[in-house]
């Protein structure tokens, strides 16, 4: 069974916003096979919600993305391996391709909607279904817990994913864009 690195792409412009998340798969085939450093297969397919608050998100997936070509491009954090195919989903010695998983994992994102217009953009986010103030952040947490819930990933990759969020305050709130008498 073939495994593909799976990785949480983190951007952000600068240190007093909040990230923005993605899950990150390189391409096989893309360098060094045995490589677990994005910078040797900086290219693959990039799963995420893009949006703002105020307006709602809607999920995007770029093929073939390099995310180093990103002016805001942080970091990839290893959160692991996909399988290629889930515990609970095909016969042992059924072939699958990567365009296949990739279909597969594209189709689970489909399925988780993304976060709606915030009813009150300035206050801190939340991760709870409940509360209305959700982003790309929470959406992406949501989205490694269906991939674990359906055998995809281990349970683990949702702990080193969710280390890596802002606090729920970060970046949240209106900050003045320029300094002076306002002229």
């Amino acid at each position: 069974m073939s495994s593909y690195v799976l990785y949480l792409a983190k951007f952000r412009f600068a240190s007093s916003q909040r990230a923005h998340f993605a899950v990150f798969i390189p391409n096989h085939g893309d360098g060094d096979e045995d490589s677990n450093d994005v910078s040797v297969r900086p290219v693959g397919t990039l799963i995420n919600v893009v949006g703002t608050a105020m307006t709602g998100y809607v999920l995007e997936t770029k093929r073939n993305h390099d995310c180093r070509a990103s002016a805001d491009f942080e970091t990839c954090v290893r959160l692991g391996t996909v399988q290629s195919k889930p515990t609970n989903a095909r016969p042992k010695g059924t072939a699958s391709h990567e365009g296949e998983l990739l279909e597969r994992l594209e189709e689970v994102a489909g399925r988780l909607p993304p976060p709606r217009k915030s009813e009150n953009f300035l206050a801190p986010v939340n991760d709870l279904r409940q509360i209305t103030n959700r982003r790309c952040q929470e959406w992406t947490i949501d989205y490694l817990r269906e991939l674990a819930r359906l055998g995809y990933i281990d349970r683990n990759a949702v702990q080193l994913a969710q280390a890596e969020r802002d606090a729920p305050a970060h970046g949240i709130g209106l900050r003045p864009t320029a300094t002076g008498r306002g002229d």
